[in-house]
Formats: structure tokens, C-alpha cells, sequence
């Protein structure tokens, strides 16, 4: 019973515990519409729920870790994820964009194939995603860096210019996974033709924490619901089609 209650305590931790006694008192102290309330965040709070909330955002087709591309590409190309500046004025990439970054460069060196990083200036404070990622990862002097674009559709148009210029007939394309949907969706807009997409996020099987209430899975809901807005932005806009995003 105690192995329980330390593990149960470890995992939420003092925030969680709170939020746990809040959601409580929703549901048992209130009335329907408090209840219903503290039903919902109980199961928002839940880390499976973004889990599940998040499956249709991922048409990645390989795991870094689990072999080649179905089809060959003539290149890798990762889509940058931000980047921020410390109190010293320093620029660091996003853990994100170290994910895909870091993925595409190990993926472009087993296959032999040139590496295109895209990203531009975000922010007029900080200096363009790809300039900070070539930095800090010191990647090799032959790397493609696209310095322009600004959203996950200029990444998808200008990488698209590239590979035309360079004679690429498609590209392996290297994001997170709750990324990859709406970035096939921009690159098929952009015609650029995608060999096949390498989730960069690392993949764990579901476990009993996932289970568990508390403010990491009200977090997980951020990057979830920041593409499903992406996406019904980037079609209202008309930036994709529906077939862009369902297409095959």
C-alpha cells in the first residue's frame, strides 16, 4: 500500500495532489454543472486522453529507430520548432526543433542523402531557427539552411524551391509527431513530394502514469490542440485543401 501511494505521489507531485483535491471538490462538491466540470477536467487531466486526442495528427509512417523509408528520397528535410533566447541574449533551439533536427542529421548520414533545415526568423529578437540549429549542433558545412520561412506553410513552399533548384524529385521529411499531418498537408500544397515522414519525437508504450490526473496532462493538451487549429486555420485560409490533409 505504501509502494502505491509513493508512486501515486512521485508522479503527480505536490500540483497534481492539488489539482486532484480541486477536481474532488468539483464532483462531489457541487452541483451538475460542477460535476460536469470536474468529470471533464478529470479526463482532460489524464495524459492518455491527449494521447488519443492526438492519433489522427500523426501520419508518420517510420520511427527513426525502426529501419529505412519505404521510398527513397533524394534528401532529409526537417521542419524547425522555434527557438528562444536566455537572459544573456544567447539563441538555443526548442527541445522540438533538437528533436527533428537531431533525427534528420542521423537519418541523413545512414542514408547518405543531403539534409535541408528549414526555418526562418520568427521574432524580430531572435535570429532565424535554422542559423541556431546549424550553432548549437555544429551540423556538417554542406547542410541546406533555409532561412525564410516563418510558418509551417513557407517551410513546406520554400523547402519545395530547393528541391526543385537542386533536382530533388522528393524528400524525406523529418517533424513531431503531432506535426506531421499538417506538414504533408503544406508540403503537397507546395507540391513538394514527400517519400515519406520520420516522426522525431520519442515513443514509449502506454503506462499506468498515463492514468493518472494531474497538470502534465493538461500540458500534453498544448501541442494537440495548437495543430488541430493549425490545420482548420491553414484550410480556411485556403494555405491546404482537404485532400492535402487526407490524401495518401
Amino acid at each position: 500500500m505504501l509502494d502505491i501511494l509513493n508512486f501515486f505521489v512521485d508522479e503527480v507531485g505536490l500540483t497534481g495532489l492539488l489539482l486532484i483535491a480541486a477536481i474532488l471538490s468539483l464532483i462531489f462538491g457541487g452541483g451538475p454543472k460542477r460535476r460536469v466540470l470536474g468529470v471533464l477536467l478529470l479526463v482532460m487531466s489524464m495524459p492518455v486522453t491527449s494521447r488519443i486526442a492526438g492519433l489522427p495528427l500523426d501520419v508518420s509512417t517510420l520511427a527513426f529507430d525502426t529501419g529505412a523509408p519505404r521510398r527513397g528520397g533524394d534528401a532529409v528535410a526537417v521542419y524547425g520548432a522555434g527557438v528562444f533566447a536566455d537572459k544573456t541574449g544567447g539563441m538555443w533551439p526548442s527541445v522540438r526543433s533538437l528533436e527533428r533536427a537531431s533525427v534528420g542529421l542521423a537519418l541523413s548520414r545512414r542514408l547518405g542523402l543531403p539534409l535541408v533545415v528549414s526555418g526562418g526568423i520568427v521574432r524580430p529578437d531572435l535570429d532565424a531557427e535554422s542559423v541556431v540549429l546549424s550553432n548549437v549542433m555544429r551540423l556538417p558545412a554542406d547542410t541546406v539552411l533555409e532561412a525564410k520561412a516563418r510558418t509551417t506553410a513557407e517551410n513546406a513552399e520554400f523547402v519545395a524551391v530547393i528541391a526543385a533548384e537542386r533536382g530533388w524529385r522528393s524528400v524525406i521529411l523529418v517533424t513531431s509527431r503531432e506535426h506531421t499531418r499538417r506538414a504533408l498537408a503544406a508540403s503537397r500544397s507546395a507540391g513538394l513530394d514527400v517519400a515519406d515522414v520520420v516522426d522525431a519525437s520519442s515513443r514509449r508504450p502506454i503506462a499506468a502514469s498515463d492514468f493518472l490526473p494531474g497538470p502534465k496532462g493538461l500540458s500534453n493538451w498544448s501541442p494537440v490542440a495548437h495543430e488541430y487549429a493549425g490545420i482548420l486555420w491553414y484550410v480556411l485560409s485556403g494555405r491546404i485543401g482537404l485532400w492535402d490533409i487526407v490524401g495518401v
